[in-house]
C-alpha cells in the first residue's frame, strides 16, 4: 500500500507556521482588547455627553465616526509597517519619539481616568449608600495585580468581547417593548449642528484604535503586521457599531426630553434596566457595564504605562507604574467633583487631535527617512 495513506494532515507543518499562528492569536487578542476599550469609551461618552447635547440622534454622531475610525487604525498600521515592525515612535527620531510617547501616555491615562469616573458613577447608582472610594480602590489594586502578568488582560478581553455585548444586549431586549419608534422623532434632534458637535466631541473615543500599532513593543508590532489590517478594521467596526446600537436603543426607549433630563451618569448608563424594571435586566446591565469599564480602565493603564516607560528611556514597562497609575486615577474619580467633571469635558475631545498630531509627525519622519535612502 502507498505509505501516504497512513499520513495525517495538520494545520501546523513547521515551526514557521506555528510561530505565525501564535502571532496571529496575539494580534487577535490585542485588537479584541482595543474593541472593548474603544466601545467602552464610546458608551461612556454617549451617557456623559450625547444624551444631553445631541439626544436622540446621538447614534448618527457615532455612525459618522466609522470612516475616521477605519482611517485611524489603517494609518497607524502603515506607520508600523514603515518602521519595519519596530517602535513606530522612532520614525520621528529618539528625542521626538520619547516626547510623542509622553503625549500619548497622557491620552491613554485620560482613557483610564474616564473609565474610573464611570465606574464610580455606576457604583453610586447600584449602591447609593456606599462610598465609591473602596470599590474603586479595590478595582485599582486588582488592575495593578492583573497587569503584572503582561498578557492576562488581553486573554480576559478575548472572553469578555462576547460576554459583555451579550449581557447588555439581553438587557436591551427586555426594555425594547417599553419603547416606541415615535421617540426617534424628530430624527435630527436639536439639528445637524448638534450632531456634528457630537461627532467632534466623541472623536476622542477613537484614539484607542491607533494605540496598538504605536506601542513600543517589537513583539506586538510584528504580530500586528502578521495579523494585517483586517483585524484592525473588525475592531473599529465592532466597537463603533456596538456604541451606535447602544445609543439607538436609548433613543428608542426615551424621547428627546427624557434623554436630556439632568440625571446622574450612573443612571444614564443603566438606562436599559431603568426602563425595563426587571431585576434580571438590572443584573445583566450592571454586570456587562462593570466588566466593560474594567477592561477600558485596564487597557488605559497598561498602555499609559508602556508609553511613559518608553518616554523615560526604559526597555519594557516599569512595573511600579502598573500599580501607581490605577491608584492615581482613584481620587479624582471617587470625589466626583464638578471642577473635575468640567475638566474631563474639556480634555476628552482633545485625545483624537493629540493622537492625530503625533501620527502626522511620525508620517513626516517616515517620508523624510524614505527620501534619504540612496
Amino acid at each position: 500500500m502507498n505509505g501516504s495513506v497512513f499520513q495525517t494532515g495538520t494545520a501546523v507543518h513547521d515551526l514557521s507556521s506555528l510561530y505565525r499562528q501564535e502571532k496571529q492569536a496575539l494580534a487577535r487578542n490585542e485588537w479584541g482588547l482595543t474593541a472593548l476599550s474603544v466601545g467602552g469609551q464610546a458608551v461612556i461618552g454617549t451617557a456623559f455627553y450625547l444624551y444631553a447635547h445631541v439626544s436622540t440622534p446621538g447614534y448618527i454622531s457615532i455612525l459618522l465616526l466609522i470612516p475616521a475610525g477605519l482611517l485611524l487604525a489603517s494609518f497607524s498600521l502603515w506607520l508600523l509597517k514603515r518602521a519595519g515592525g519596530g517602535p513606530a515612535l522612532l520614525l520621528a527620531g529618539n528625542a521626538a519619539g520619547r516626547g510623542a510617547a509622553l503625549v500619548l501616555g497622557v491620552t491613554c491615562f485620560l482613557d483610564a481616568q474616564m473609565a474610573a469616573w464611570a465606574l464610580c458613577a455606576l457604583v453610586g447608582e447600584a449602591l447609593p449608600q456606599m462610598s465609591p472610594l473602596l470599590p474603586l480602590l479595590g478595582a485599582a489594586l486588582m488592575t495593578g495585580a492583573a497587569l503584572q502578568e503582561g498578557g492576562g488582560l488581553r486573554r480576559l478581553a478575548r472572553l469578555l468581547r462576547a460576554l459583555v455585548p451579550g449581557a447588555i444586549g439581553l438587557c436591551a431586549l427586555t426594555a425594547l417593548p417599553h419603547g416606541s419608534p415615535r421617540y426617534l422623532a424628530p430624527w435630527m434632534g436639536y439639528g445637524i449642528p448638534s450632531i456634528l458637535q457630537g461627532v467632534l466631541w466623541m472623536g476622542g473615543c477613537l484614539s484607542g484604535l491607533c494605540y496598538p500599532a504605536l506601542m513600543p513593543d517589537e513583539k506586538m508590532g510584528g504580530a500586528l503586521l502578521i495579523g494585517g489590517g483586517r483585524m484592525a478594521r473588525r475592531a473599529a467596526w465592532g466597537a463603533l457599531l456596538f456604541a451606535a446600537a447602544y445609543a439607538l436603543i436609548s433613543a428608542w426607549l426615551l424621547p428627546v426630553y427624557g434623554l436630556a433630563r439632568p440625571e446622574s451618569l450612573g443612571w444614564r448608563m443603566m438606562l436599559f434596566s431603568k426602563v425595563s424594571a426587571s431585576s434580571v435586566a438590572w443584573a445583566l446591565c450592571l454586570g456587562g457595564l462593570t466588566f466593560l469599564l474594567l477592561a477600558a480602565f485596564g487597557a488605559g493603564v497598561q498602555r499609559s504605562g508602556r508609553m511613559l516607560s518608553f518616554a523615560a528611556g526604559k526597555q519594557g514597562c516599569l512595573q511600579w507604574l502598573m500599580w501607581g497609575l490605577p491608584l492615581l486615577a482613584v481620587p479624582a474619580a471617587a470625589l466626583q467633583t464638578v471642577p473635575v467633571e468640567k475638566a474631563l469635558r474639556l480634555l476628552l475631545p482633545l485625545r483624537l487631535p493629540m493622537a492625530a498630531g503625533i501620527m502626522g509627525i511620525l508620517a513626516l519622519g517616515a517620508i523624510r527617512k524614505r527620501g534619504k535612502k540612496p
